[in-house]
């Protein structure tokens, strides 16, 4: 493909960033919120579980500050550790397992570092 496109690493990284604010704030906003931002497919909290499994490409990044890393690391973490029925279930149900409450709270606490640490333009 010797006229194909290609983007550097770096923006590789920044777009992650984007699309993984985007779930990061649809995790945060509750069960119905990541339902609609899922576009209320059966299979959301599976499609949302990996957007935010994602971040992890984010984490050697230099991109991004110390602080921002704990936050992220702290949220795929939980993610990881979800248990099989918090992904599993059709829909909005599957968004409402008890698991989720964690990686909400980790999502909230990613915003508000991400917010934080922004520089101006970002």
């Amino acid at each position: 493909m010797e006229n194909a496109e290609q983007i550097s690493l770096e923006e590789s990284m920044k777009n992650c960033l984007f699309y993984l604010d985007a779930a990061v704030l649809s995790v945060a906003g509750g069960p119905e919120r990541a339902y609609l931002d899922m576009g209320e497919i059966s299979a959301a909290a599976w499609e949302l579980r990996q957007e935010l499994l994602a971040g992890q490409a984010l984490l050697q990044w230099q991109g991004i500050s110390e602080r921002v890393r704990v936050a992220l690391e702290e949220m795929v973490s939980l993610v990881n550790a979800l248990p099989e029925a918090a992904f599993q279930g059709e829909g909005f149900e599957g968004l409402c397992h008890p698991a989720w409450g964690e990686v909400r709270g980790a999502a909230k606490k990613f915003i508000g570092v991400r917010h934080n640490d922004a520089p101006t333009g970002e």
